[in-house]
């Protein structure tokens, strides 16, 4: 065998992408699939054609995973085993080229197993259906917060940002499409307003408000686009908060990071709020 330089996982996470279990596969030979394919709707006209939309189309990642004596049978059946106990659950299909830690999300759709070859491994060929395009985790801590010293930023916005500080504030979307943001508003603040502001512009192009809702220190508001839920952590559980969500038609109930565009994130905070923010999201690339 050569050397492994490709790295192959099968990744659980919950709805918040947070990791819970995981295999690792020891060898994977013949990966393909890897790239993308995209699709586009044309318009055609006298001496050209001009593209209205562009979808990638969703390709099954096919590869073979050797398993390594001793023990070869014993780890094809943990495998199937771990499948077969994850089949409702998030599956990621973890893919590390020495670069990036990529990921898909969708299901393995077939497993081929024969029997043991000469040298007493066994090699099953796999097939995984991707669900979602191809992306990257990505988990920053955003600190948007009052200081009586600091810098200060002027914006065209509704709260006064004279004494707002931002730090590590980006988000950055390489996608062609508006990706959904998971943010995460730590208390204390009342009446959160956030939203995501073009680098090139100072107006606000997405925005969620809330009414008469007060956060407390250790609790946290989670606007979770992903998932499409709007919940606050209070005593040691999440409750739905949407009915404090401002529906006025100005505003939007989730964020989405605009198309091939960096953004940063706007908070209003007040000389009493000590709260923070902290974003997760998908970076989906092809």
């Amino acid at each position: 065998m050569t050397e492994n330089i490709r790295k192959f996982a099968l990744v659980i996470v919950d709805d918040l992408d947070v990791e819970i279990d995981r295999f690792n596969f020891e060898y994977v030979e013949n990966p393909k699939n890897l790239g993308f394919e995209l699709e586009f709707t044309q318009i055609e006209l006298d001496f050209s054609s001009r593209v209205t939309s562009t979808n990638e189309k969703r390709q099954a990642v096919s590869f073979t995973i050797d398993f390594i004596p001793p023990n070869a049978y014993a780890k094809a059946k943990q495998f199937r085993e771990f499948v077969l106990k994850h089949i409702n659950d998030h599956t990621l299909l973890e893919y590390d080229d020495t670069v990036d830690v990529k990921y898909w999300e969708g299901k393995v759709q077939k497993f081929n197993q024969e029997e043991l070859l000469d040298w007493g491994g066994l090699a099953c060929s796999v097939s995984f259906l991707p669900t979602t395009p191809r992306f990257l985790r990505r988990n920053d801590t955003i600190n948007v917060y009052r200081s009586d010293e600091g810098k200060s930023y002027t914006l065209a916005y509704s709260y006064d940002y004279g004494t707002t500080i931002s730090e590590n504030n980006s988000v950055v979307n390489k996608y062609f499409r508006d990706i959904p943001i998971r943010v995460y508003i730590y208390g204390k603040i009342s009446n959160p307003r956030i939203g995501l502001v073009n680098f090139l512009e100072s107006i606000p192009y997405t925005e969620v408000q809330f009414n008469n809702l007060n956060v407390a220190e250790g609790e946290h508001i989670l606007i979770d686009a992903l998932n499409s839920k709007i919940l606050l952590w209070k005593r040691d559980r999440y409750i739905s908060v949407y009915d404090y969500v401002d529906k006025s038609p100005e505003l939007n109930t989730f964020l989405y990071a605009s198309a091939l565009t960096e953004s940063s994130v706007v908070l209003n905070l007040t000389p009493q709020d000590t709260g923070y923010v902290r974003v997760s999201y998908r970076q989906y690339i092809i």
